[in-house]
């Protein structure tokens, strides 16, 4: 129900940056505004909304998604993960979608 009131709110202005505000209604219990910003934070980091948008001049892009943007994964540290993966699957039925998948859970962000 989140998931959908946040795309439907999306979906009725895609050309404007839909803001975590817009979407927390004030009379929300705390732990529903949390649960309605973690939907938000994940739609938006997978795409979902807010895709294509220009921002405002002068106003930054972290700013406008109310998230900092993730540092970029390290080589090393992505080698040392694919490593330790790959001593654990069996490789006769694992995808590489599988273990891309893995690997973007285990580091907490899109590769």
């Amino acid at each position: 129900a989140i998931r959908n009131g946040i795309l439907v709110k999306w979906s009725r202005e895609v050309t404007k940056t839909l803001t975590l505000d817009a979407c927390v209604d004030k009379t929300l219990h705390a732990s529903d505004a949390a649960a309605v910003e973690k939907v938000f934070k994940f739609l938006q980091m997978r795409g979902y909304i807010n895709s294509g948008i220009v921002p405002a001049e002068g106003v930054p892009v972290n700013d406008l998604v109310g998230q900092v943007k993730p540092e970029p994964v390290s080589q090393e540290l992505l080698e040392f993960e694919l490593y330790n993966l790959l001593q654990t699957v069996d490789m006769a039925v694992t995808t590489e979608r599988q273990i891309r998948k893995s690997l973007e859970d285990k580091l907490g962000r899109d590769l």
